[in-house]
């Protein structure tokens, strides 16, 4: 995907992006869409700060090389996360009173596959 594509896409009036396979190393084109439901896995960026104020309901981070997720803890309308298996700090979403769905699987539509709750009772 060209540099010119990518800086279009903020100006696009989108609420769904699947960029999956796209081979991205930086998500700074991403900071002033206004993006709900986002497919960023199996691409090779680390650093998803640009993702912090974006109005996310849905993520999915599987297959990146993302383990920080800090930035994601001000994304308080986040209903369901995928997250990437190198993630460690995933408790920044513990409290979150809007999370239905984390796993680092996922079902064949692209959803987490645990609920929350399942979720929580299978880390330490």
């Amino acid at each position: 995907i060209s540099q010119e594509l990518l800086h279009k896409i903020p100006k696009l009036p989108l609420k769904t992006l699947s960029m999956r396979g796209c081979d991205l190393h930086d998500l700074s084109f991403l900071s002033t869409s206004h993006i709900e439901n986002l497919i960023l896995s199996d691409n090779p960026f680390a650093d998803i700060s640009p993702l912090k104020t974006l109005p996310l309901f849905k993520l999915n981070l599987r297959e990146t090389s993302t383990d920080d997720l800090t930035p994601l803890a001000s994304c308080h309308r986040l209903e369901e996360i995928v997250l990437p298996q190198k993630a460690l700090n995933y408790d920044v979403f513990k409290s979150s009173p809007t999370l239905k769905r984390i796993s680092k699987r996922e079902l064949d539509n692209g959803s987490p596959q645990q609920t929350a709750a399942e979720f929580w009772k299978t880390v330490p």
